[in-house]
Order: structure tokens, then C-alpha cells, then sequence
């Protein structure tokens, strides 16, 4: 007959076993994030983040070290605690837009959306749209995102039809006057930048609405390759299913004693990026 063990103590026995463990896999965040957040080391410094939004599960771990990040800088200044979020990447925007209606976010403070990669950027697309159509102000966090880029755009599916209109009109008005063979040549090239400053206002500012980008990577967004070690899950048979990635091919359930292994590495990570801030 098997010797029965009381749950606690079975708990408690591997949690000791795996006190001396690393899982390793944050690591490989080291340079990116930190490269990241130091993009973010104004906003963070001054609490300008009120809110984090995790992409949940891919940015789950990202989201959990940036609001350790800004935990250890906001309680050093004495500054007001932002809130953390997870909502579903590929989310509808209206269902998110109605959450947060119901359930608003602070307003006066900026917005941080968190996710561990940017490919195509439809994961963080819908939440972008749908604190845009709130009036939130949101930047966006991709630890592996592409050093290049400082900003990301996706179009706003409920636009100002009438401003978008009449901006139009006066592009093309402005376009014209350019054209106008009475014109002199000041005139067209006061014309011409009217015309080129109209069509940015209606593609950046009307129809889509553009945030900053803060990418961490060291390569042209190839860490793709790194996702599932980045991942808060691991897709098994087609099915997210929930647990933290580790080394090697197999998930990690939520109460497996490597489970805060990867908390207590989020937070040693955190202090690591901060120590030179405080």
C-alpha cells in the first residue's frame, strides 16, 4: 500500500526540491527587454503608465515582467501603482470596447499593451482600436519587436466619415492650387506642402490611428523563432492550453513548482533592467 502524502506537504516538498532550479528560458529576454524598457524609462520614471494590458497568453510573461518593472520604479518614487490586465489577442474590438466601458481604466495615465512578439500585429490590433475609440492613450511593448520601427498603425474601423470628407476636399482643393498654371512658384510649393500635410492628416490621424512602438529586439523581428519560450502557453493539439514554456517541448502547469520559478525570475529580471534607474 502506497504511502499517502497530505497535499501541503506534497507542495512543499517540491517547491524545495526546485529552490535551486532556473528554468533558463528568461534569459534569452535579458538584452531585448531591457533594451526595450530602457525606450520606456521616461514614461516610467515620471507614472505616466496608469494601465498594462497583457496579450494573454502570448504576452503573458512580457506583461508580468513590465509590471514588475514599473512596480519596483512607481514604489522607490512614491508614485500611484498602475492596474494589469489580460485580455485575448484577435479579440473583437467592439466586445473589448464594451468591457472597458463597463470597466474603464484610468484616463489621465497612458495605456501600456504588452506582447512578447510583433509579426503581423493582428493580436494587438483590436484592443489598439478599441481603447483608441474611448480616447485612450496607448504605446505599445513588443519585447521582440523590430528596432526599426518606432511607431504601429492599424486603421480605425469607425471613423470620422464627415472629417475624413472634408479633409479630402481640401487635399484635393490644396492639389489644385498646385496645379494652377497661374501660379507662381511659391504659391505651388505652399499648395504642394498643403496637399502632402492634408493626406498625412487623413491617413495617420483620421482613418487610422498611430502609437508608439517599443521594440527590444537585435534583429529585424527574426525572434519569432523564440515564441514559445517567450509564451505564457504552448499550443498542444490545436488548443492553447494554460501553463508556462519552459526548456524542452512540454507545457508547464499553473501548479507545477515551475510555475514560480518563472515569477521569481520575472523578478529578478525586473530589478536586473532597474538597477541602474534607481
Amino acid at each position: 500500500m502506497s504511502e499517502r502524502i497530505p497535499i501541503g506537504a506534497a507542495n512543499a516538498k517540491s517547491a524545495e526540491e526546485n529552490s535551486s532550479k532556473k528554468t533558463h528560458f528568461l534569459e534569452r529576454l535579458d538584452a531585448p527587454a531591457t533594451k526595450a524598457f530602457n525606450k520606456l524609462r521616461t514614461d516610467i520614471e515620471s507614472g505616466a503608465i496608469g494601465s498594462i494590458i497583457g496579450i494573454d497568453g502570448s504576452g503573458r510573461v512580457a506583461a508580468l515582467l513590465a509590471r514588475e518593472v514599473i512596480r519596483i520604479v512607481y514604489e522607490h518614487k512614491g508614485l500611484k501603482s498602475a492596474q494589469t490586465r489580460f485580455f485575448a489577442g484577435r479579440a473583437d474590438w467592439e466586445a473589448i470596447r464594451e468591457h472597458l466601458k463597463d470597466n474603464p481604466l484610468e484616463k489621465d495615465r497612458k495605456v501600456l499593451v504588452v506582447d512578447d512578439t510583433l509579426a503581423t500585429g493582428n493580436s494587438v490590433k483590436p484592443i489598439i482600436q478599441a481603447l483608441d475609440a474611448l480616447g485612450y492613450q496607448s504605446e505599445f511593448l513588443a519585447i521582440h519587436g523590430a528596432t526599426y520601427y518606432d511607431t504601429i498603425s492599424f486603421e480605425r474601423p469607425e471613423p470620422d466619415e464627415e472629417l475624413a470628407a472634408t479633409t479630402l476636399k481640401a487635399a484635393d482643393e490644396a492639389l489644385d492650387r498646385a496645379l494652377a498654371p497661374d501660379s507662381n512658384d511659391e504659391e505651388r510649393e505652399k499648395a504642394s506642402q498643403e496637399n502632402m500635410e492634408l493626406y498625412r492628416r487623413y491617413s495617420e490621424e483620421i482613418v487610422n490611428v498611430r502609437i508608439p512602438l517599443h521594440g527590444g529586439s537585435l534583429e529585424d523581428n527574426s525572434p519569432l523563432t523564440n515564441r514559445s519560450e517567450l509564451s505564457g502557453v504552448e499550443k498542444q493539439g490545436g488548443v492553447w492550453g494554460s501553463g508556462i514554456k519552459t526548456e524542452g517541448i512540454h507545457a508547464v502547469p499553473y501548479r507545477s513548482p515551475e510555475v514560480p520559478l518563472v515569477r521569481k525570475e520575472v523578478k529578478e529580471l525586473a530589478e536586473k533592467i532597474t538597477s541602474s534607474w534607481i
